[in-house]
Order: structure tokens, then sequence, then C-alpha cells
């Protein structure tokens, strides 16, 4: 029974280190190959064609209509900023948008 006391007040104390230790680690940045496959599916119904450019340092893409007509296109940029990239989506969107076209 003296061991399972012991065992009682140590685990807690040690749940608790490495939670603090994975809320400190830095978050690492997004790959590309991570990436590409959100851009695709964050225009849908539009379909969304991304490039990885410059030995995948840089993303590039271009937004088609329901028509296939380009409507959209954004030359090369380094996406590896999650707000950055979250921005990036949020004003095409509004692009597409003020184009009079719809995400029904």
């Amino acid at each position: 029974q003296r061991y399972v006391i012991l065992a009682k007040t140590y685990i807690p104390h040690i749940m608790r280190i490495n939670i603090i230790n994975v809320k400190c680690k830095e978050k690492k940045p997004m790959e590309l190959r991570e990436i590409k496959p959100i851009l695709e599916s964050a225009f849908k119904p539009y379909r969304c064609i991304v490039k990885l450019e410059d030995y995948e340092e840089y993303i590039s893409f271009r937004i088609y209509n329901k028509n296939g007509g380009q409507i959209i296109y954004v030359p090369e940029f380094n996406a590896k900023d999650e707000n950055d990239l979250t921005s990036k989506i949020n004003d095409y969107k509004h692009a597409i948008i003020g184009m009079g076209l719809n995400f029904d």
C-alpha cells in the first residue's frame, strides 16, 4: 500500500509537467504540401488549382468559376505563415463575392 500512495502522490505532478511542456512548444510553420489541400478546398464550389513554385518555397493558385473560366490568379507568395494564409483566403473570398458570385 505504501507504494500505491506514493504513485498517487507523484503521478499528478508528472502529468502537470507534461502538460506545461506541451503548452510551451513553439508552433512549427506549415509545410507547403500541407497548405495545398487547404487552399484547394477553401473556395468550393469553385475550383482552385495550386502550384508549388521554386523548389516548394512559394505557392501560387488560380480560382476558376463553375464554367471553367479563371476568376482569380494569385502570383507566388510564401504561405507558411498561417495567419497570413487565413487572411489571404478571406480576402479572395470577399473578392469573389464582390464579383457577384456566391459560395452556395
